[in-house]
């Protein structure tokens, strides 16, 4: 019982001095590379319908930041692309690795992963103003953003 102690004090030692937490993202070294994971955030949708979730996973030696998202909605919908704006700078992303769909007592949640490039993803965060991220779904458009409040908060805790 005290070997267990202390191998659980020294691992918790240890694994506090490798990483980085915040209410918003954690950061842990890998080796030779750093691992920052944006914790799940909501972006609330423009249009009046559930809000989309999202995280953030980046390696330091990659060139493109891995995003997954949540898209919610009354009917099943099949995704086509979306497109992240932010004044005049748009990001297209139209090959989206579907990971599930599930329906349940309220809708569809559709459960998605892609790419998203590294230094896109940084100028995101310099800018004052928030962006929007826009789902195209068989015709329609879903627009989300951050209210303003909201994004200077957001930015703040991950400059």
């Amino acid at each position: 019982m005290r070997n267990f102690f202390f191998f659980l004090v020294f691992s918790l030692a240890v694994v506090s001095i490798q990483s980085h937490a915040s209410e918003r993202y954690i950061m842990c070294y890998r080796g030779h590379d750093q691992l920052y994971f944006i914790m799940p955030q909501k972006i609330a949708s423009i249009e009046k319908s559930k809000a989309i979730e999202y995280d953030i996973t980046y390696i330091t030696s990659k060139s493109a930041a891995d995003v997954k998202m949540s898209f919610y909605s009354q009917k099943h919908e099949s995704l086509d692309s979306v497109v992240i704006a932010q004044e005049v700078r748009r990001y297209v992303v139209d090959s989206l690795n579907i990971l599930y769909v599930e329906k349940d007592k309220k809708g569809w949640e559709s459960r998605f992963a892609f790419s998203l490039d590294y230094v896109f993803l940084k100028d995101l965060y310099s800018s004052a103003n928030s962006y929007q991220v826009q789902i195209y779904c068989q015709g329609k458009v879903y627009t989300y953003m951050f209210p303003k409040e909201i994004w200077k908060k957001e930015k703040r805790e991950l400059e």
